[in-house]
């Protein structure tokens, strides 16, 4: 016999009778398939009673108690012959189809609660979790929000980071349409405790002392078996500037946070964990170097944040990060290849990290624009010098894991260009990531060592080893993709990067107290800087100032050896070897007074050492900023 959740309509009107009464709403969940939106409340008025239609939108089908500072409490009304046709998503159809066998196993485990939340007036609730459940196993995720979330009692992973008590993380999702980013928790650990200590980590966490005494009423004086999370909506000004900017990344109005249990698809799966945590994660060391390839969106960024968090969870408190895919970049606008140091967690998406670590960017470098085709000599010759500065900073700093993110063009110079920097780099571990026989043909051998070893690489065909160098040798991982995960699309690519420039020019200072069209823009002198245009073909120099005007332009530092013409405007003919002081919009450009005017976030210091402008090819201003010239 299957128990019947409350209609929403219902729940709805009894709170609002008892709105006056309440200082915080209490939710249970005991089945496997639920979701939970908590959402703010300003006051006790009609207008603003809206909000519950949407926190019990998706709690239809749910096992759910309502509590009353702890003496109310509402119980699950019984009746076997009800159907509903709000029953239409997939995992309900899975409930109601269910065995006997499996129903009954549900229902022995309706005695323990699942999961706990008590929301307060202030945008902060505490979550509790049964651990000892077998339907917690497999976790649940955070679906959207932008929180700090404290571990308070036990333990719990998020994205492979493992959260121990008295720990803190910021968690972002991005939310938007095409730009969310699901964070998997899992592997609850619980701790037993008793009410005398539950109440002691609350004063730990700073927690008001009249919620914590509302929240004593409904905790029993028996030690039980729980995880424990505080949860807080986390603002920057910088974030807040972002989703003013794009509504596509802009939390929904009414909603500050959601979870849902753990039945859709996100990257990182249990099969892939199991595997790395078998064949990896014990022999990487402060010497170690992970080399993550595969095809386009099939999982090459999520596996390489899973392994990150991982490792920081461990006795590393650092690691580095070379990203050499300018297309897809983790911490930098678009067209970049980088080196950074991380120290926290990686829980956001790309565009977030970007405001997150850049200031653990230490080197980048312009490879001319997104597509590398039109000169992988570029592409090679930059990536060699960004390797080169990197380890020149180890050498400084000390050895720590290195993690090298790759293009997803697996074919022809792709594919070339993947093979020299797997000799050049000579990694320890190398990762690679397929789909699965029968989703797409494979158009290369496995990358082992022996077959790397035969394949030819763009810089001088068939590598032949030295007498003093050391033979390629590393430990090879192969993943496949499984069956059904929703692929991405060229639109979340595109996207992916305009969320990262509006992401980096979110960071100018003046952006707090200014409009985008009043931004102070950096003045250089025409005479003092090189421009270069990348395109397929060579441009001259009056198509090249018609070009930069109002565009999106790379701020390098080229070699001071290269000569300068006598002409008024310097036109830099061929781009080789450059570092890359950051990136910004052409304001203005006048050739008569000798001037050209760049936005960016970067300091004046920084920005003075600039000299060469580089406009890459297929990256633009966004559109979102087109009206603010």
């Amino acid at each position: 016999m299957s128990a019947v959740p409350f209609n929403s309509a219902w729940l709805w009107s009894y709170y609002r009778q008892r709105q006056k009464q309440r200082q915080f709403l209490r939710f249970e969940s005991k089945r496997n398939d639920w979701s939970l939106e908590m959402s703010p409340r300003h006051s006790s008025s009609d207008e603003d009673m809206d909000w519950l239609d949407a926190s019990l939108m998706n709690l239809e089908s749910n096992n759910l108690n309502c509590i009353d500072n702890g003496t109310c409490k509402i119980e699950d009304e019984v009746n076997s012959d009800s159907n509903y046709s709000d029953v239409n998503s997939e995992d309900e159809r899975e409930v109601e189809s269910a065995s006997d066998e499996q129903t009954d196993n549900e229902d022995k485990q309706c005695d323990e609660t699942l999961l706990k939340v008590y929301e307060m007036k202030n945008r902060e609730c505490i979550v509790f979790l049964n651990s000892n459940l077998n339907s917690l196993k497999n976790g649940f995720c955070l679906e959207f929000g932008n929180i700090i979330c404290t571990c308070l009692v036990g333990s719990i992973t998020i994205n492979g980071f493992e959260l121990k008590e008295a720990q803190s993380v910021k968690l972002f999702t991005g939310v938007g349409k095409r730009c969310r980013h699901l964070l998997r928790f899992s592997n609850c650990r619980s701790v037993k405790v008793g009410k005398k200590e539950i109440k002691q980590r609350f004063k730990t966490a700073n927690i008001n002392p009249a919620f914590i005494e509302e929240l004593q009423e409904s905790i029993s004086d028996d030690e039980t078996a729980v995880t424990m999370l505080h949860l807080k909506k986390f603002e920057s000004f910088p974030l807040i500037v972002l989703e003013s900017l794009n509504s596509d990344v802009r939390l929904w109005e009414k909603t500050w946070f959601r979870f849902d249990s753990f039945r859709k698809r996100v990257p990182m799966n249990a099969v892939w964990e199991e595997e790395l945590t078998q064949s990896l994660l014990p022999q990487i060391n402060s010497s170690s170097v992970i080399i993550v390839c595969g095809p386009k969106n099939v999982g090459k960024s999520s596996v390489l944040r899973w392994l990150v968090n991982r490792v920081l969870s461990s006795d590393h408190k650092e690691v580095y990060f070379v990203d050499c895919d300018p297309g897809q970049c983790e911490f930098t606008a678009p067209g970049l290849l980088s080196f950074a140091a991380v120290d926290q967690p990686i829980l956001m998406p790309p565009f977030i990290s970007v405001q997150m670590f850049k200031n653990h960017t230490f080197y980048s470098t312009s490879v001319g624009g997104t597509n590398v085709s039109d000169n992988p000599d570029l592409y090679l010759m930059n990536f060699k010098q960004l390797w080169e500065q990197a380890l020149n900073f180890l050498d400084f700093a000390g050895r720590k894991p290195i993690f090298i993110n790759t293009m997803g063009w697996m074919k022809d110079i792709g594919l070339q260009l993947l093979i020299d920097i797997i000799n050049f780099v000579r990694p320890t571990d190398l990762i690679e990531l397929t789909f699965e026989r029968g989703e797409k043909k494979r158009a290369y051998k496995e990358l082992t060592p022996a077959n790397v070893r035969q394949m030819n690489c763009w810089s001088i065909g068939c590598p032949t080893l030295d007498e003093n160098e050391i033979e390629l040798n590393y430990n090879y991982v192969k993943l496949e993709l499984l069956k059904g995960r929703e692929p991405k699309s060229s639109r979340d690519a595109v996207m992916n990067r305009v969320n990262a420039q509006l992401a980096y020019l979110s960071l100018c200072e003046e952006i707090r107290f200014k409009e985008f069209s009043d931004l102070q823009a950096h003045q250089y002198k025409l005479s003092e800087v090189f421009i270069h245009v990348v395109y397929e073909c060579p441009v001259d120099k009056l198509l090249s100032v018609e070009i930069i005007k109002n565009s999106w332009v790379h701020l390098c530092r080229v070699c001071d050896e290269i000569p300068k013409d006598n002409e008024d405007i310097h036109i830099l003919s061929e781009l080789n070897e450059n570092m890359c002081l950051g990136s910004g919009i052409v304001r203005n450009l006048n050739v008569d007074e000798g001037y050209i005017e760049v936005l960016s976030c970067e300091s004046t210091e920084k920005l003075d050492l600039v000299n060469c402008i580089i406009k890459p090819m297929g990256i633009f201003v966004p559109e979102q900023l087109i009206g603010n010239k």
